[in-house]
């Protein structure tokens, strides 16, 4: 249990090589205005994300790039996998069977070999396996699974309830490469939402990024 936490972390920082080289008019969402009672994935109008059945919606700049829902629907099925399921043999699966629901995922602008900012909103259902009473109890079981790595530092006094976003918990770290003598940091912030944790992620690596970044996670709102 947790692992979606673990694994957004880690795995945002590949994203490059997953995502889209341009902009696609099927960037993230299912295609369709589902009913607001049911669970979607949501979708892009322009450059704002917005999801009627969690109620939220979060905007990027211009120049950000953003996952197909091909890519998103991957890194949900690698996601299951990892959990002992096998959704390519299992045809019944239906999104509410998804452990956990790949959002919005996107990347900042910037050249191929340089290290770019990227953002993710992940759903993980909350289950029998997975009891929480809110973002704080979740972050906390997040940092328990992933502070005793050698090359994450956890920032002194997380997780705690976000100063930035009212209604979520934040959890900040520092990611470290000594053998290129490089760092990247990281904010993470969780809320409980429908039956589900939801979970935004931030990645970047200098000033110009984290403004860009900031830009973003002050644009999240919920209804």
């Amino acid at each position: 249990m947790y692992k979606t936490g673990i694994k957004l972390l880690w795995s945002l920082l590949l994203m490059g090589t997953l995502i889209a080289c341009d902009r696609n008019t099927d960037n993230g969402g299912g295609g369709d205005t589902p009913d607001e009672a049911t669970v979607n994935f949501g979708g892009f109008e322009g450059t704002t994300y917005t999801n009627n059945f969690f109620k939220i919606s979060v905007t990027l700049p211009p120049d950000w790039i953003t996952n197909t829902s091909e890519e998103n629907r991957e890194l949900e099925k690698q996601g299951m996998m990892q959990l002992g399921m096998n959704p390519s043999l299992d045809t019944t699966l239906t999104i509410e069977d998804y452990p956990s629901l790949y959002l919005m995922v996107a990347k900042g602008p910037g050249s191929e070999d340089s290290t770019i900012a990227n953002v993710g909103l992940i759903a993980e259902k909350i289950n029998a396996s997975m009891a929480v009473a809110d973002g704080q109890e979740y972050l906390t079981k997040v940092k328990a699974q992933i502070e005793g790595l050698s090359n994450v530092q956890i920032d002194e006094g997380f997780p705690k309830a976000s100063e930035t976003l009212q209604g979520w918990s934040e959890l900040n770290a520092t990611l470290l490469f000594p053998q290129i003598n490089g760092k990247l940091f990281q904010k993470i912030y969780a809320r409980l939402n429908n039956g589900y944790v939801l979970q935004f992620s931030a990645t970047y690596k200098n000033e110009a990024q984290e403004k860009s970044v900031n830009s973003i996670i002050e644009s999240l709102k919920l209804d």
